[in-house]
């Protein structure tokens, strides 16, 4: 099938080098001219998904507070075991990113920007609504600062208790939205794919009674990740997503490469592989889960649960998520209902450049925040208990003056000294201020997370910018996915990337704000982003869209890009002027970002000149081995020049203590 032919859905009878039955996209191989042959964005979310100086100002040191500053980490306790979590999580998260794109590659093998293509992103967007609604991020926000405290505080039976409950309503909850979303499958798609064919409005109802069963199981998953990551064990849950690509990645393999199966019969057994994936996943995390609780007694009863101790509390932090995230679930429909007005191919392509988007994100920023909220939570727990301790001591003190008083009082023929309010103060931060120590702590732990995850996203925004097409090509260029598509592609791409650093950093403020028991402000802030984005990718879509790429393929669905990097950046504004006031000045300040942006610049150089050397020496060179050797050489370049600069890196430093401690 001709890639002209694969976005049209129709066939042709040429033995191409393009037809998918001629080989698997695992082994690519290229043609005469050198080209491939062979072988979730804009509303604002984030997998489900995603932590954590020295004292002089002068050190130039990533970490090092600016002029100032409070003293950052070395006073926080949990800084260390934090940058362990969240080297942890990467890894995990590393691993299933590199099959989630062993996955894309072969998608894009098979369906290009099809309208095959087009129906799975329309069908997977759909269903993933009630993971996204129920999953980790809601359940961080909820879940996990409650059954946290209730470990921290050394109470395993009411964690037990909390956590079964929690885990039953879910199970109920999930359960209701699958049935009712598999019942009205036809009309969500109609609705909110108007332009869409009978044949395609066929083919993507049917895809979405398939998925929405996987996603109900992938929310009961998100509940062992969070009992999993409570307990600090962060490795499993975020590689298990490993067995969901690699169930995809055996469907379209098996079937397109084994079977010779395409269309409509290839995409049905894409959509089976999901949900087996999603019973996998689940499955390797659920007994790791078990043995942390202790043994779980599900609760399904919705005021039976109710009655149980942290419910309600987790409840009412809940309810505000939810909010938000739902409407930040309607901007993601609403972006993907928008791109399905645009031409064939637009819903695909978009998707395509999603999953590199959100990789550095996912990565670096998820990471990052995944691991430091339970060490936040923890650290309030810690805050309180201290100062629940020096009250008492102060009331000890004073009960003893006040006995001494009265028994001097007794000998002198006096009475007691008067009118001292012996009450203790309440002690409870989640209704009274943070004490200036706990302000200081959590502001150092904010500031050398926004450091950690800068150092990765500046380079990453850098690349996608100036090397986009390099690490399209590289990952996409195969089978029906073609130059056209790359183009396309990498266009979306960069706009994306002018969102991406705040998009990961607002990651990590809201699990700070999650920490300090307030889940409504990331919620009010999100319904200004998804507003703004997408007001402002359906102001510029259509006007893109009138320019061609060719083949069919236009330029509309950058616009939306251009919208959510928009939002994200006034997000990150709103989210630091509230956090500010909350705990303090929080920010890294001007000196390391120049110094990372500087690294970035040298990278970026490095990079730009081994790609025309390459191509004047070896023209044509399959598109792999000029991302190898261009993005390799870019990134030493970027670790040596921020070295020279005086800045620390993470990954360095974590393979250091890895090394030190073995």
């Amino acid at each position: 099938m001709c890639s002209a032919c694969t976005r049209r859905g129709s066939s042709c009878s040429d033995s191409s080098p393009s037809d998918p039955r001629a080989g698997s996209p695992v082994e690519p191989r290229t043609d005469a001219d050198g080209v491939a042959a062979e072988v979730n964005p804009s509303a604002g979310e984030v997998p489900r998904s995603d932590a954590p100086g020295d004292r002089e100002p002068l050190a130039p040191e990533l970490g090092a507070p600016e002029p100032g500053a409070p003293p950052s980490t070395p006073t926080h306790p949990g800084a260390p075991r934090a940058s362990r979590s969240a080297s942890l999580v990467s890894a995990g998260i590393l691993l299933s990113r590199i099959a989630g794109l062993a996955r894309e590659r072969a998608l894009g093998h098979y369906f290009g920007a099809s309208v095959y293509a087009d129906a799975w992103r329309a069908a997977l967007r759909l269903p993933n609504v009630i993971q996204n609604l129920l999953g980790e991020g809601t359940l961080s926000a909820s879940f996990i600062p409650v059954y946290a405290r209730m470990i921290e505080e050394d109470r395993q039976e009411a964690a037990r208790r909390f956590a079964g409950a929690v885990f039953g309503l879910l199970l109920v909850t999930a359960g209701a939205l699958v049935l009712l979303g598999m019942a009205l499958a036809p009309l969500l798609v109609g609705l909110l794919f108007p332009r869409f064919d009978a044949d395609q409005h066929a083919r993507t109802t049917a895809l979405v009674r398939i998925l929405f069963p996987m996603t109900g199981i992938l929310v009961l998953s998100a509940w062992s990740l969070g009992i999993l990551n409570t307990h600090r064990r962060f490795f499993l849950p975020y590689v298990a997503p490993v067995a969901w690509n690699a169930a995809i990645l055996a469907a379209l393999v098996g079937g397109g490469w084994y079977l010779g199966w395409e269309g409509d019969a290839l995409l049905r057994l894409t959509a089976g592989g999901a949900l087996l994936g999603g019973f996998l996943q689940f499955a390797i995390q659920l007994p790791g889960a078990l043995r942390l609780v202790g043994g779980l007694r599900v609760t399904v009863l919705p005021w039976v649960a109710n009655r149980i101790e942290g419910v309600r509390e987790a409840v009412r932090a809940f309810l505000p998520v939810l909010a938000g995230r739902g409407v930040v679930n309607v901007g993601g429909l609403l972006d993907y209902a928008l791109a399905g007005l645009l031409a064939t191919g637009a819903l695909a392509v978009l998707g395509y450049a999603q999953v590199l988007y959100m990789l550095p994100i996912s990565l670096f920023g998820m990471a990052v925040a995944a691991s430091e909220l339970p060490e936040l939570a923890r650290s309030q727990v810690a805050a309180r208990r201290k100062e629940a301790e020096e009250v008492a001591e102060k009331e000890a003190g004073k009960e003893a003056g006040k006995l001494a008083g009265k028994q001097a009082g007794k000998q002198a023929g006096q009475g007691t000294p008067g009118d001292l309010d012996l009450a203790p103060a309440r002690v409870d931060g989640r209704a009274a201020d943070l004490s200036p120590a706990a302000q200081a702590a959590l502001a150092g732990s904010v500031r050398q997370g926004m450091l950690r995850v800068a150092y990765f996203l500046v380079p990453s925004v850098a690349v996608y910018l100036f090397l986009g097409d390099v690490v399209v090509a590289a990952l996409y260029q195969t089978g029906a996915f073609g130059p056209l598509e790359v183009r396309l592609t990498w266009a979306i791409l960069a706009a994306y990337a002018l969102g991406m650093g705040a998009s990961a950093t607002s990651r990590l403020l809201s699990s700070a704000f999650y920490a300090l028991g307030n889940t409504a402000t990331p919620a009010r802030v999100a319904v200004l982003r998804v507003t703004l984005a997408l007001a402002v990718g359906a102001a510029l879509m259509f006007p893109l869209d009138r320019f061609e790429v060719g083949g069919g393929l236009r330029y509309g669905a950058v616009g939306l890009a251009l919208g959510s990097a928009l939002g994200a950046w006034v997000e990150l504004g709103l989210l630091r002027r509230r956090l500010a006031r909350d705990i303090g000045p929080h920010g890294s300040g001007v000196g390391p970002l120049l110094r990372l942006v500087t690294g970035a610049g040298a990278a970026v150089a490095v990079g730009w000149g081994l790609r025309l050397a390459l191509a004047g020496v070896v023209p044509g060179l399959h598109p792999i081995p000029v991302a190898a050797v261009t993005l390799g050489a870019a990134g030493a370049a970027y670790l040596g020049v921020t070295s020279l600069l005086g800045v620390r890196s993470p990954l360095l430093e974590a393979l250091g203590r890895r090394g030190g401690s073995a």
